[in-house]
């Protein structure tokens, strides 16, 4: 939910640098609730401003509007890093029924005052509260590459616009605009003509230079397509010499396995002849 948060964060006016930066790593720390939990010493450190003026920002942030700062206490009543809401963030889901509720204290009755938001939902002392989790794990670093990323570049690419972007000055494009053969380009992938092998050259090739009479619709390239698909899928031919190495080939196995056997006796023997001189040399009467 980070990434929406920034990319508001970007496009929300700020009245200073400054600002925008504690803005931006507010929004970097953002859940789907555009809640985030970071301490003022947190914003310090990654902004590099002292924290004075960290929290001199959140205040002015805090009174126009921008942000909601909501207190946070633990069980012993110490006080939490802040809730911080950014209010004027609209991509945000609907916080569920009480997250948002201020810190309740006692009013002399003994009872517990309603949310500063005015609202007539329950509160619970700081003991009961519900325990909402800390600050989410947030990226390392700002990932601009995710921020307002359009998916029509991700999808399929758009065979005849590629067919469009090889063309030259041999096609009509007026006449391809208003002709009713655009289904053709369909029909040749149906029948298996690959669009980067068979169709882009035969069409790169045909219109690379003009014509008196230019090219008005794509069922012209019908044959030389599906000419070029035949030539790509046909096999190749088998030359003599590569049918009698193919035919050679059990042959040449037997006997490379044979010539191995050979070498492994001869081997052997040497080694037996080498013992046995070896033997006689330590004991003559052997």
């Amino acid at each position: 939910m980070s990434v929406q948060a920034i990319t508001w964060a970007l496009d929300c006016p700020a009245g200073s640098v400054t600002e925008k930066v504690i803005l931006l790593v507010l929004a970097n720390y953002a859940n789907e609730y555009g809640i985030s939990w970071p301490s003022q010493k947190t914003l310090a450190d990654q902004t590099a401003l002292g924290e004075r003026t960290v929290r001199r920002v959140l205040s002015d942030m805090d009174i126009r509007g921008v942000i909601r700062r909501i207190p946070r206490r633990r069980g012993n009543g110490s006080r939490q890093s802040d809730m911080i809401l950014l209010t004027a963030f609209e991509g945000r889901k609907p916080a569920p029924p009480g997250m948002l509720d201020d810190d309740a204290e006692p009013n002399n009755s003994g009872a517990f005052k309603q949310p500063a938001n005015g609202d007539k939902r329950p509160v619970w002392p700081p003991d009961n509260r519900p325990l909402w989790p800390h600050p989410p794990a947030t990226v390392a670093a700002l990932d601009t590459s995710l921020i307002l990323k359009s998916a029509s570049h991700l999808s399929e690419p758009d065979p005849r616009m590629a067919c469009l972007a090889v063309s030259g000055p041999g096609l009509d494009r007026d006449a391809e605009a208003s002709s009713i053969t655009a289904f053709e380009i369909t029909r040749w992938i149906e029948a298996g003509c690959d669009l980067t092998l068979d169709i882009l050259p035969v069409i790169a090739a045909k219109t690379r230079d003009a014509r008196p009479a230019p090219i008005r619709g794509w069922s012209f390239f019908t044959p030389a397509i599906l000419e070029a698909k035949a030539r790509r899928q046909m096999p190749l031919p088998q030359t003599k010499e590569i049918a009698d190495e193919h035919a050679s080939a059990p042959r040449k196995a037997k006997l490379h396995k044979s010539t191995a056997r050979d070498s492994s006796t001869a081997w052997n023997a040497a080694v037996e002849k080498a013992d046995r001189a070896r033997a006689a040399q330590t004991d003559p009467n052997a």
